[in-house]
């Protein structure tokens, strides 16, 4: 009388001959042939006395070491009416589907024992995965064999978790890792690999690439949340970016700075030399304040010729002065495009605060009346938002539009006289 360890080595070396030879279409051996030498497929410390009873995989049909002994029984369903009935549903067809899913070299299946050792894969799995090995290569390895080591380790608690549970882990979305070849999005189901008894003797499953899926969801993502123009964050990422260094300023006090900058009359530069110029010129200005800004930063554009960079972790005025400096140097340097030499400048406004608790829509606010107060000055400068002199000089300008001081009409800056 065998122990129940030798069983349970058993019901996998028998998996292990039988799925193989569905996968290559061979005889299946009689129950006294040694596994470990059958097809010269060896698999030290897998093979074991054959149990009578033996349930391939979860859900699936059930086969007796008496099906190879005698001729198969035919299973019909008496109930069924439809012209289905008159197909005789046998133990052969079970095995010719099990056949063609692992011959398949689409399907990436896989059978594992308890050590998360392969017992079996599919043409699938070898041709997308284990590229360039046999199956002789693989069976009695591991994911660490195949796999880089973090994945491999991922895989491995997965298939833990799975047969301490007896739950399935179902469209898992991994990253597949290789020391040697380009990584794979996939796609992986995993479940417990029972025996006649219904005890967990290792896992199966099938995964699928779906690499191109995540690559044009990330496309979709960068597209939301990117200029199409310049490749920089939009006005919905910098919301979002700006949103997050107010909460850390909860967490860690110091101050953020907005620098709003306005290229001056380039709608001048569109009419001269046209739009795809134009757009050239904004991509290399875009370019040229990515360069001059801190790592911490974030440069965006919100559309037209406004920029906007997101200055985090100020230490004092020196920092904001010197960055200021540093932008309006890099966008009034002269540029070339097709021969043509040309020379924008900008106008920039810049607010700082330490309130983790203000609205962001108001600091942007604050920025863009800094801003418009460096182009009512001369143009091709920065300054920085005062509460006082803005506020004051915003009501002169309402006061103004509304006739009620008629000498200052042409305060107002309009956006299209930019």
């Amino acid at each position: 009388m065998t122990s129940k360890a030798d069983d349970e080595r058993g019901v996998v070396g028998v998996a292990v001959c039988l799925v193989t030879d569905l996968a290559f279409q061979r005889q299946v051996p009689s129950p006294s042939v040694d596994v470990r030498s059958w097809n010269g497929c060896e698999v030290p410390a897998l093979a074991g006395p054959i149990p009578v009873p033996l349930q391939a995989f979860a859900g699936g049909g059930r086969w007796e070491r008496e099906r190879y002994r005698s001729a198969p029984r035919t299973v019909v369903d008496e109930n069924r009416t439809d012209p289905v009935s008159n197909v005789f549903l046998t133990e052969e067809f079970e095995l010719a589907c099990i056949r063609n899913l692992l011959a398949s070299p689409e399907e990436r299946l896989f059978f594992k024992d308890r050590e998360s050792r392969f017992l079996v894969v599919s043409e699938g799995f070898l041709k997308e995965v284990a590229a360039g090995r046999s199956l002789a290569d693989v069976v009695g390895r591991t994911d660490f064999d195949i796999f880089s080591s973090p994945h491999a380790e991922a895989a491995f608690e997965d298939e833990r978790q799975v047969m301490a549970t007896g739950q399935a882990i179902v469209a898992k979305i991994e990253c597949e890792t290789f020391e040697d070849r380009p990584n794979a999005w996939v796609s992986t189901t995993k479940l417990p690999l029972r025996d006649e008894d219904g005890e967990i003797i290792g896992t199966w499953g099938i995964s699928r690439d779906v690499t191109a899926l995540i690559v044009a969801e990330e496309a979709l993502v960068h597209q939301t949340l990117h200029d199409s123009v310049t490749g920089l964050p939009n006005r919905v990422a910098l919301m979002d970016r700006l949103a997050q260094a107010l909460v850390a300023l909860e967490r860690r006090p110091g101050r953020v700075g907005l620098m709003f900058i306005d290229l001056d009359d380039f709608k001048d530069v569109n009419d001269a030399f046209g739009h795809g110029i134009g757009d050239r010129v904004l991509a290399e200005v875009g370019r040229r304040l990515s360069e001059v800004a801190r790592r911490v930063d974030t440069v965006a554009r919100l559309g037209g010729d406004e920029f906007v960079l997101l200055l985090s972790h100020l230490h004092d005025s020196a920092d904001v002065r010197l960055i200021c400096e540093r932008v309006a140097s890099a966008v009034r340097s002269p540029l070339s495009l097709d021969s043509r030499d040309l020379q924008v400048t900008g106008s920039v406004g810049v607010v700082v605060t330490d309130d983790p608790l203000i609205d962001p829509d108001e600091l942007m606010r604050r920025a863009d009346v800094a801003m418009y107060g460096a182009k009512r000055a001369g143009r091709n400068r920065f300054e920085v938002y005062d509460a006082d002199v803005h506020v004051q000089s915003a009501s002169q300008r309402v006061a103004s539009a509304h006739g009620s001081t008629p000498g200052r009409a042409t305060a107002k800056t309009s956006r299209s006289s930019r």
